[in-house]
This record gives C-alpha cells, structure tokens and sequence, in this order.
C-alpha cells in the first residue's frame, strides 16, 4: 500500500500497489518509508497524532527530509514505545552531536545524511561535474545551475 497527494495510478498499477489515505496506511503498515519533497503541503506530515495511529511494532524510515517529520513528536513515540523504531538519514540540526537525545535511543538508527550515496549515485555525480565543466569551457551554462540569476555566468579557458 502507499499514500501519495498525487498518485500515479498507472505506475501503482504497474507494480500492484494500492494508493490509501495517510491515516489507512499508517494504521496498516509495518514500514512507513517517507519518500517524498519537502513543501509547504508535507511540512511535518507526521506529528503526534499520525504516530498514535501507528502499530507499536511499526517501524519509520526517513531518508527525505526532515522537515517532514515533527521531531519532538517522533521522539517522543520513540521513546515512551508507542512505535517500534526508526531509521533515519535526516535530522533538523545537521549533523546531530553525540549529545543529541535520538543518539540514546536504542530503537533508532542513524546515519550521516549519506543515503543517497551509492556507487552509482557516486559514477553519475562524477558524470555531472564533467558536463558541467564542459558546457562551462564552451561558453554554456550547466542545465543545473542553482544559482542561476544570482551569479553571472563567467566562462573558462584552459
């Protein structure tokens, strides 16, 4: 099952998923994995009364955004085991310290906002760079370019 504001019935179909509303898959999953942007819309998406319908064997995976999630409600589900545990890549203070409350925690799971990392991710990346650097020899900007408009283009030359 899956909740998506936007669902793709197609691919749901394609993949034999059923789309549910927020509070359905919640109250059924034993995994809820947050896939999803961080916008206005999802901004704490989960807070203390979607953790209160979920199972106290439940599991949470977060490696979106933080800001999706209310942390001091998840902490606080976490740790009076009203769900089961957590894994999670992202954290409202980046990197958190060793003196961070969810470091205590021993149904939770942290690691270093790292989850994207992959050795593909990693050749892609490296692929990136190397047409970004060419378009920037050519004269062109990068299709990516996040600064675009803040910055003026200057080109290089070897």
């Amino acid at each position: 099952i899956a909740y998506d504001a936007y669902p793709d019935e197609e691919a749901a179909a394609k993949y034999g998923v059923a789309f549910v509303d927020l509070e359905t898959l919640l109250k059924r999953s034993d995994f809820v994995c947050m896939n999803c942007r961080l916008v206005p819309e999802t901004y704490h998406m989960l807070g203390a009364r979607e953790f209160s319908l979920m199972k106290p064997t439940a599991f949470l995976i977060n490696t979106a955004r933080s800001g999706l999630i209310d942390e001091d409600a998840m902490w606080e589900a976490l740790y009076r085991k009203r769900i089961g545990g957590a894994a999670l890549d992202v954290f409202d203070v980046e990197p958190p310290g060793i003196d961070h409350r969810l470091v205590t925690l021993d149904n939770v799971t942290l690691t270093p906002h790292q989850a994207g990392t992959t050795v593909h991710a990693m050749g892609r990346s490296a692929l990136r760079l190397c047409r970004h650097m060419s378009a920037l020899f050519e004269g062109k900007a990068p299709k990516t370019w996040v600064n675009r408009g803040k910055v003026e283009l200057r080109t290089l030359s070897v």
